[in-house]
């Protein structure tokens, strides 16, 4: 993926000492979310969301758009970034904004209000992101790839296997 317009402004403005790659390869949680067990009643949204219910960051949510042939990666594609308290925001949005998919990933990249503002507002100036319309000014889609651990088990294992056998 290329993100060198991203790692060019952010290097020229601040000296946070951070590129693309770090915030969305990188991220300090991830995990894919079956909204249709949300929506069952089989899991609720705490399950995949307590690591990061206190910290704050920028957190992107992704839907998986191909599986790249020869390897394990999936090519995901961003559809909304947010910046805030992970746990509690993700939340809103898992029950608000995203009726229309069956599995969602997320990735949660920590850091302070001040630096999660400016790296969200940076991504909207860059990227097309199809739920942040209104501050979207970006042109190109936002993608990143994810491997068999990000899609599936997520950055928690303890939170995978919780889903399934916690409930």
């Amino acid at each position: 993926m290329n993100y060198q317009n991203f790692d060019q402004i952010i290097t020229e403005e601040t000296n946070f000492d951070l590129c693309a790659s770090d915030i969305l390869n990188n991220p300090s949680f991830y995990a894919g979310i079956q909204l249709i067990a949300l929506r069952n009643g089989i899991a609720s949204a705490n399950t995949y969301t307590t690591v990061i219910n206190s910290q704050h960051g920028v957190y992107h949510i992704w839907i998986d758009t191909e599986e790249v042939s020869d390897s394990n990666l999936h090519i995901m594609k961003c559809f909304y970034v947010g910046k805030g308290e992970g746990g509690k925001r993700v939340k809103d949005h898992l029950s608000s904004k995203l009726i229309d998919y069956e599995t969602v990933y997320v990735s949660f990249f920590e850091c302070n209000n001040r630096k999660s503002k400016y790296i969200e507002q940076l991504f909207l100036d860059l990227y097309d992101i199809e739920l942040n319309k209104a501050e979207c000014r970006g042109t190109e889609s936002l993608y990143a790839n994810f491997d068999f651990n990000h899609r599936i088990i997520g950055s928690h294992p303890e939170g995978f296997f919780n889903r399934f056998f916690n409930n």
